[in-house]
């Protein structure tokens, strides 16, 4: 910053600050000789330092006296002033959003064919995301590679928007592999699963009948997944198409599969249960799990979890609830 200007104060008011910072203190008529004010500008400018508390007044003697306050609390009173006028301004757009949503919404043609892609897993997380964000009603996560695993920051990030969605009240679908659903399970936290299978408005099945990653928005635009053909566990790009007659087409086959799909419970009570289901993948052994002071189970064994798919043991699946 050069000056106080670039801090919000009149040119004026720079100037006569900075004359009074030269004479220690002085008249209104002091600081207009000092400063080049013209003396019909001097007082109105005194006054208006005065209100943002830049210098103090003696008004005791006759003519006036003014000083300046320290220049470290000067830049601090006028950084402070203009953080609240900033914050206020920040209050205002946000206070309008929804109404200009609305308006620009309003007037938003019904031509839905159109289609986007982008490369790269950092760039398909934040397209992926931005649509996301356009959900009104629901979400539908599919999964059938270990790209899209919820295991790192960027996926993080989608985990963590669809849990706020949820929460939102928009309904969110997650429609995982077997393969997929113990492979994420394994890199979760224990607060991860409590929320997923029990605190979170999450609805997960697990499918044996999937074919790639692909996400659904409000049952009118799908986002196709494409993963890395030369690093699996890696997003390769996003295409986004929006066209209602193929968004119907993807609709209706998901809505048949999720149907047949096998449902996670979500039952909350008190303390963890693991039952064995029916289908065989590469997941988590009961006997693995550690039991918790309150006799049931809240931890596994990550390592030897490790161990065993990477030996390429199938066992059997251990689906979570609370009981």
């Amino acid at each position: 910053m050069k000056s106080l200007c670039d801090l919000g104060i009149s040119s004026y008011e720079n100037q006569a600050y900075q004359g009074l910072l030269s004479l220690g203190s002085g008249t209104a008529k002091h600081v207009a000789d000092e400063a080049d004010i013209p003396m019909g500008r001097v007082y109105d400018t005194l006054n208006t330092l005065e209100s943002r508390g830049l210098v103090r007044v003696q008004t005791a003697s006759e003519p006036k006296q003014y000083a300046p306050v320290e220049p470290e609390v000067a830049v601090d009173r006028l950084i402070e002033a203009r953080r609240q006028d900033l914050q206020a301004e920040i209050d205002t757009y946000e206070a309008g959003r929804n109404e200009l949503v609305g308006r620009l919404g309003s007037v938003r043609g019904t031509d839905d064919q159109f289609w986007t892609a982008t490369v790269g897993p950092a760039r398909t997380v934040e397209l992926l995301l931005e649509r996301f964000e356009t959900a009104d009603e629901r979400i539908v996560i599919v999964a059938d590679t270990i790209a899209a695993r919820f295991d790192d920051e960027a996926s993080n990030r989608l985990f963590d928007f669809a849990l706020t969605a949820a929460h939102d009240g928009i309904d969110v679908l997650v429609l995982l592999s077997p393969a997929v659903f113990g492979d994420t399970i394994s890199t979760f936290t224990d607060e991860q699963i409590e929320m997923i299978l029990g605190a979170a408005p999450l609805s997960v099945r697990i499918s044996e009948g999937l074919h790639g990653d692909f996400h659904i928005i409000d049952n009118k635009e799908i986002c196709l997944e494409l993963p890395d053909p030369l690093a699996q566990n890696e997003r390769f790009g996003l295409v986004d198409v929006r066209d209602r007659a193929f968004a119907r087409r993807v609709v209706a086959g998901f809505d048949d599969v999720w149907e047949a799909a096998e449902e996670v419970s979500d039952t909350v009570t008190t303390g963890w249960r693991w039952r064995i289901s029916s289908h065989v993948v590469y997941n988590l052994h009961p006997d693995w799990a550690r039991p918790s002071s309150s006799g049931g189970f809240t931890r596994f064994d990550r390592e030897r979890v490790s161990r065993i798919r990477n030996a390429g043991e199938r066992v059997p699946v251990v689906e979570f609830s609370l009981v």
